[in-house]
């Protein structure tokens, strides 16, 4: 499925005050994030632009920081998720719409073509092209904008909204930044024809919805607001928007739903740290991790796990993939790659874009390094490596 473009601030840890860093980023299978760090009295605030990408899974990098061992270990949790009213323990999980099985993967020798926007060498401009497998060469196509992607479904480049899980719909505007009030639309991206699904997303109290995910019939919600001197954040709740009836109701009211993944769409609660995942095809919210190390979330993978990341108290960075029932397993980091910067999964794996490199996670056998795009900065995955 094809994740949303959204905005989403997250404080993960007290800083001394330092200068603002801008990371440029990428996720995929379900979107593209931008990834950026502002260091805010102290405070670090990660946020992140996501946009659609084809079928697939994904999710941005938090740097999530906190107490964590010198490396990462592999830890079961000894005692069952807390069973509350809302959440059901972990169940197998059901796809929105049919998708390949992800194959079996046993190396890394694929053959496809990954479509990318990457800057400019000034930096003024983004260019868009493919990167073909095996051998990782980069063809650039033309020039385009940072958040063009690519539909297989219809054969062509869109600068869209939030696409269905089959390509052929989309809920637009894309929200580039913060959630701002305006109408909100689904179009046919056959024929055209747009919609009016809601003539503006502002609401009564002035907050403004954030859509987060799309499911064909349904548009999912997070709400923003915007408090004295404190920026604009997500509070915790879930909502469904109808697309046949307009009717907007509450999921739930208790997490911090921000991510979009294949069918699905993920909370990261802060304190205490939990991850949950909400079914889309079921209604079912899974409590996925708790009690742990506090990640950042980066891309649900083929299996159905989610890849994370996190640092030590020395700044280094590990991943991590959360597994379910509480599990989390450690995904070793060749030591002379470059930190990511965003990850983005598909059917191969999770494409890890790093500085004028994408390297590929793939299950059962870690990161590889694929090419080498001599870029000028980093890479944006526009869709599916098909």
């Amino acid at each position: 499925m094809r994740g949303p473009r959204t905005v989403t601030w997250f404080a993960l840890r007290k800083l001394r005050p330092t200068k603002s860093d801008t990371l440029r980023s990428t996720s995929k299978s379900g979107l593209i994030t931008e990834t950026r760090c502002f260091r805010l009295h102290g405070w670090m605030l990660w946020r992140m632009r996501t946009s659609p990408v084809a079928a697939g899974v994904s999710l941005l990098l938090l740097a999530g920081c906190g107490p964590s061992p010198a490396t990462p270990v592999a830890v079961t949790s000894k005692s069952p998720a807390a069973a509350t009213p809302s959440i059901a323990a972990q169940s197998p999980m059901p796809s929105l719409a049919p998708t390949p099985t992800p194959p079996v993967a046993t190396n890394f020798e694929i053959s496809c073509r990954l479509p990318i926007t990457f800057p400019n060498p000034d930096g003024t401009q983004t260019e868009r092209g493919w990167v073909a497998f095996p051998g990782g060469r980069l063809t650039v196509e033309e020039r385009g904008t940072d958040h063009d992607l690519y539909d297989w479904a219809i054969g062509r480049w869109t600068s869209g909204g939030i696409l269905s899980a089959d390509g052929l719909t989309e809920v637009t505007p894309l929200q580039l930044d913060l959630p701002q009030p305006g109408p909100l639309y689904l179009v046919d991206l056959k024929t055209g024809t747009r919609r009016t699904l809601l003539t503006t997303t502002e609401q009564a109290n002035y907050d403004v919805w954030g859509v987060i995910g799309y499911s064909g019939d349904a548009v999912y919600l997070n709400d923003w607001r915007a408090t004295g001197d404190n920026p604009p954040h997500n509070i915790p709740g879930l909502w469904r928007l109808d697309v046949r009836s307009g009717a907007i109701t509450n999921v739930e009211s208790l997490h911090y739903w921000t991510l979009p993944g294949a069918g699905a769409v993920w909370a990261a609660d802060s304190d205490p740290f939990a991850v949950y995942r909400y079914d889309l095809a079921t209604g079912q919210i899974v409590s996925w991790y708790h009690d742990g190390i506090p990640v950042g979330l980066m891309s649900q993978t083929p299996h159905g796990g989610m890849l994370a990341g996190y640092e030590d108290d020395s700044g280094r960075g590990f991943l991590v993939e959360l597994k379910g029932n509480n599990e989390i397993a450690s995904v070793p980091w060749p030591s002379d790659f470059p930190i990511w910067f965003s990850g983005a999964g598909d059917q191969w794996g999770v494409w890890l874009m790093l500085m004028g490199q994408i390297a590929l996670y793939r299950e059962g056998l870690g990161v590889h390094m694929m090419a080498t795009i001599g870029v000028s900065g980093v890479a944006t995955v526009a869709g599916d490596c098909r």
